[in-house]
């Protein structure tokens, strides 16, 4: 009997972590900041998580994209572990953790409330949203372009420093939290086209979920 080798462990138990191909070792020195939510263009269907991290591992030349996680509506899928830099929202790669969402940036608010997209948000992306910003310090709340833009520079300065220091601590909350891959091509004009996850997304009632999780975890 050939007995396969274990896959090589992600950083949430019961997910499967597949490692992309396209990533960095590291993050250059900085923290965690921001989770970045992020619609994958792609159809509402069961194993899409699975499809979007067998794609990232297997990405041709011609394109160099990553994320860390990816969620359907029954699966979380991993490619890029929180320690390395996915290549997902230039030019906050390494100050972030970048989570594809099954879907598309033109769902209306009612497709995003459809049975698929809610069990998506509800069973999926909250618990990994909730767990990422409690381990990593990082509050759960929308986070304006100034802050956003100004985040990024303080990161800079901060680069080299050990993550858990005040000078981190103090900037993820003033400075940390959650933003779309929309507001990040808009505040930064970097690949200015993404519209991810779209303005039918329920960010109110996620973020909502969001915090009620944290907090019935702390």
């Amino acid at each position: 009997m050939i007995i396969l080798p274990k896959p090589p462990p992600g950083d949430v138990p019961g997910v499967i972590f597949r490692q992309a191909r396209h990533y960095r070792i590291g993050r250059r020195g900085m923290g965690v900041l921001w989770v970045v939510i992020h619609s994958a263009e792609c159809g509402e269907t069961n194993g899409a998580a699975e499809g979007l991290m067998a794609y990232a591992a297997t990405m041709e030349d011609g394109r160099v994209a990553s994320w860390t996680y990816a969620v359907d509506s029954d699966s979380v899928t991993q490619s890029v572990r929180e320690a390395d830099t996915a290549f997902h929202a230039p030019p906050i790669n390494d100050c972030s953790i970048g989570i594809e969402c099954a879907g598309k940036a033109a769902q209306t608010a009612e497709q995003w409330n459809d049975a698929y997209s809610q069990a998506l948000i509800t069973w999926k992306l909250v618990p990994l949203v909730a767990d990422i910003c409690q381990r990593h310090g990082i509050p759960p709340k929308l986070v304006d372009d100034d802050r956003l833009r100004g985040g990024l520079e303080s990161a800079k300065l901060y680069a080299m420093r050990n993550a858990d220091t005040e000078e981190w601590q103090g900037l993820r909350s003033l400075n940390g939290g959650i933003v779309t891959h929309a507001q990040v091509s808009r505040v930064f004009k970097v690949k200015s086209g993404h519209t991810d996850p779209g303005k039918g997304f329920p960010f109110d009632d996620f973020l909502r979920r969001v915090e009620s999780r944290m907090r019935g975890a702390a």
